[in-house]
C-alpha cells in the first residue's frame, strides 16, 4: 500500500471481487464517466472473463487517479495480491446474495491482514429481492472490521 505521496503521483484504486460480480462493467462506466472512449460489449452479461489487470487513468476532484480492474478468477489471485500491495484503496465488488458472501471471504481476509483500506460495493442491487441487512450480516462474518451500510443514490 502506498504510504506517502507527493503531488506528482496519482492515487490508485483496485477493483477486486469474484468473477462475474461486475468489476469490468464498473471499470468501463468509470472510464466513460471520466471521458474515455470505451468499447463495451453489446450485452455485458456475455463479457469474456478478464484475465489480466486493466489500467485506466482519470481525474477526480483535481487529483489524478489510476484504476485497476483486477481479474476475479482464483487462478489470478497472485495478480490481485500484487495489485493490492500498490494501491491506496480497494473496492470489493460483490453480488447482492448472502449465499455468495463466502466468495469474497479470501479477499476480505487479505485486505484486513495487509491493512489495505477498502470499501465493499454491493453491485447489481437492482436485481436483488432479499434483504440488504442480511447481505451485510453475511459479509460481516468475513470482514476484519465492522461494516457500516451507506446507500448511495443513483
Amino acid at each position: 500500500m502506498a504510504k506517502s505521496r507527493n503531488g506528482e503521483n496519482p492515487r490508485s484504486v483496485a477493483l477486486v471481487g469474484p468473477q462475474g460480480s461486475g468489476k469490468s462493467t464498473l471499470f468501463d462506466a468509470l472510464m466513460e464517466a471520466a471521458g474515455a472512449v470505451v468499447k463495451r460489449p453489446a450485452d455485458p452479461r456475455n463479457r469474456p472473463a478478464t484475465t489480466a489487470i486493466r489500467v485506466g487513468h482519470c481525474g477526480y476532484l483535481n487529483e489524478a487517479w489510476s484504476i485497476l480492474d483486477c481479474p476475479g478468477s482464483i487462478e489470478f489471485a497472485h495478480d490481485v495480491h500484487a495489485a493490492l500491495a500498490m494501491v491506496d484503496i480497494a473496492v470489493v465488488v460483490c453480488e447482492p446474495d448472502p449465499a455468495r458472501a463466502g466468495a469474497v471471504a479470501p479477499l476480505l481476509r487479505a485486505l484486513a491482514t495487509e491493512q489495505v483500506p477498502h470499501i465493499v460495493l454491493i453491485n447489481k442491487i437492482d436485481t436483488f429481492e432479499g434483504s440488504v441487512a442480511d447481505d451485510i450480516t453475511a459479509l460481516q462474518g468475513y470482514a476484519g472490521s465492522p461494516m457500516v451500510l451507506r446507500q448511495m443514490p443513483n
